[in-house]
């Protein structure tokens, strides 16, 4: 699952450095930043967290989606861990 997180966040950042950002038909650009996460911690955190990023998403409908900041909590994974 958090590879699979890896994998979305570096697709995202392909995105923005080969698309044209635009304003939409009412001249505006909205941005969404979803920070500080934390995924990895405990499972229902996870899945929580997932509810309320698919509720901001469906209602602010943004036009750029930024992941900024702790993603992924690093020190919730033992240190023999090699799928990181």
């Amino acid at each position: 699952m958090y590879n699979q997180l890896t994998v979305v966040l570096l697709l995202g950042c392909l995105v923005i450095v080969c698309c044209d950002l635009k304003f939409n038909a009412d001249g505006k650009f909205k941005i969404v930043q979803l920070t500080d996460m934390h995924m990895g911690e405990l499972e229902s955190n996870d899945i929580n967290t997932r509810k309320i990023q698919k509720i901001v998403l469906e209602t602010e409908k943004p036009d750029l989606i930024v992941v900024s900041g702790d993603a992924v909590s690093g020190y919730a994974y033992p240190n023999n861990n090699t799928c990181m």
